[in-house]
């Protein structure tokens, strides 16, 4: 039996780090790296920048590097056959589910230079899970002794942020969405309800997909993206039905509903 990592969202928040800071893709010839003495060779601890992390492959599967320029350590991991830099994101909390950064503003450019309608009062989010539905054989690999591992025992919780333009204002997690043990597909309705402070005019709504079994908890199999309800305002009492449409490992699907208290 081997141990799974955390791997396929995280790639994706590496590869969008380094695009959204990095002026361009060439790798610095100044590189900055330093090594530890070790009793039979010299074992590379750091680098400057993820450009000079190098080759991740099975070779040096949870080899950890510190990159300088972020201020963060890197591991090579697997998720599925495919290797890559995983960065270790810091948190207090002692959950590794509470410590992945999910944020994705693929959809701002689109209403950029729209004016936005705002929630003027406080407001509740009611959000209605309605699917989940595994696509992958990657839930349960420890149990193996099944001859499958096509069921795993997911939990579902979502991220909700609420902004007014790009102010950040409130930033709640919702209780875990048990669907149940040994689940390759699930339907029905699950509630979560919450009440927001007034003057957002958008609401980004994150779905957070993990293995509950004990050996293999907190290994997330949603995208890692967040769905961005715009002019918020403007869909009082208006059911908006969302998907997480980048997702590999399962289809989820939700209701949002917003309404004035």
């Amino acid at each position: 039996m081997k141990a799974k990592f955390i791997s396929g969202f995280a790639s994706i928040l590496v590869l969008s780090f380094i695009a959204a800071c990095g002026n361009d893709s060439s790798s610095s010839t100044n590189a900055e790296t330093s090594y530890e003495e070790s009793s039979s060779s010299a074992e590379r601890t750091s680098v400057k920048t993820v450009y000079e992390l190098g080759e991740c492959s099975s070779k040096n599967k949870n080899e950890t590097l510190y990159v300088s320029e972020d201020g963060e350590d890197y591991t090579c991991s697997n998720k599925n056959g495919n290797y890559t830099w995983v960065s270790a994101v810091k948190s207090s909390s002692s959950s590794v589910i509470d410590q992945i950064v999910y944020y994705s503003s693929s959809m701002e450019t689109e209403y950029k230079d729209e004016k936005e309608s705002f929630l003027y009062k406080e407001f509740t989010v009611e959000i209605d899970l309605t699917l989940f539905k595994q696509v992958s054989d990657n839930w349960e690999e420890y149990n193996s002794h099944k001859g499958n591992y096509s069921d795993g025992d997911p939990g579902v919780k979502f991220q909700i942020k609420t902004y007014a333009d790009d102010k950040l204002v409130d930033s709640v997690q919702t209780d875990v969405f048990k669907i149940g043990e040994d689940v390759g597909k699930w339907t029905g309705h699950q509630y979560f309800t919450k009440v927001f402070s007034g003057g957002v005019n958008k609401i980004y709504i994150c779905p957070i997909v993990f293995e509950r079994n004990v050996i293999e908890a907190n290994v997330i199999h949603s995208s890692g993206n967040s769905y961005i309800i715009h002019d918020a305002g403007n869909k009082i009492d208006t059911p908006i039905m969302q998907n997480d449409s980048e997702a590999e490992d399962c289809d989820l699907e939700w209701t949002v509903t917003i309404s004035y208290k």
